[in-house]
């Protein structure tokens, strides 16, 4: 069984489930879009009076101007936060999960690599955020017009793929937990501590007198910091989530591959 054939089936035994979160981010997209005119500039007067320290970390210092609105709301918290709970629900589910099950025996049992496993449960989830991705930028490039979002087809690309190359890199550092503890609500409650820390690292703790540097250490400041809106595509951090991605499922496949499977 190749790897390809493994990563199909694995979407076709989650396709509702898929299709759930390609709808959902359909919405998510179109609510906040649709409502640039009538709530950007009711939001921007209401965090006025924030602290500008929380309104960095929040990634809300503008939300009257497109670019602005567009990295608070389309691309900001929400998204973020459902892009991080479908990486780690769907890494956790697609190893541990599995294997707690006994389905990851029934596998194995194939032709089928523990490697090339783990490299189509990737794959898997690459190809649910691609459909995200499409969805998000679909839907922004359509309302642009009617609501006054005036983006670049450019611009609003470079940023949906830099949060595509983030999902990805979430994924694999979601599957290497998942990977190499096994037990599925350990590997949960572990994939979401470190989201939850690398947050943090973005965000907050780059607050505290001289652990500015941290955020450094942050995929989620690499896409944030980044700002592919204003700046276009940034092959820095480009390169570092997708190297963050590509590292993450090998060590992925090197954990699995070192440890017995429970049965």
């Amino acid at each position: 069984m190749a790897t390809a054939e493994v990563a199909r089936l694995t979407l076709r035994q989650n396709r509702r489930g898929a299709f759930g979160w390609i709808v959902g981010v359909a919405a998510l997209t179109l609510l906040y879009s649709s409502s640039y005119k009538s709530i950007g500039g009711a939001k921007s007067a209401a965090i006025s009076s924030y602290p500008a320290s929380l309104k960095q970390a929040l990634n809300l210092q503008d939300l009257t101007s497109p670019v602005g609105y567009l990295n608070a709301t389309v691309f900001g918290i929400p998204l973020l936060l459902l892009t991080t709970i479908y990486v780690v629900s769907a890494a956790t589910r697609s190893v541990a999960g599995d294997e707690e099950s006994g389905a990851l025996d029934l596998i194995l049992a194939y032709p089928v690599s523990r490697s090339s496993l783990v490299l189509a449960r990737m794959l898997a989830m690459v190809a649910v955020l691609v459909g995200w991705g499409v969805v998000l930028f679909g839907v922004v490039l359509l309302l642009r017009a009617p609501t006054g979002l005036s983006i670049g087809v450019s611009a609003l690309a470079a940023e949906t793929f830099t949060w595509l190359l983030l999902g990805c890199s979430l994924a694999g550092i979601s599957l290497l937990i998942s990977a190499a503890i096994g037990h599925p609500s350990n590997s949960l409650g572990i994939a979401a501590g470190v989201m939850l820390l690398a947050y943090l690292a973005d965000s907050f703790i780059p607050l505290i007198d001289g652990l500015a540097w941290v955020r450094n250490l942050s995929p989620y400041y690499w896409f944030v910091g980044s700002d592919a809106l204003s700046n276009g595509l940034s092959l820095w951090h480009c390169a570092l989530l997708a190297g963050t991605a590509v590292a993450a499922t090998a060590l992925a496949a090197v954990a699995l591959n070192r440890r017995d499977i429970g049965v």
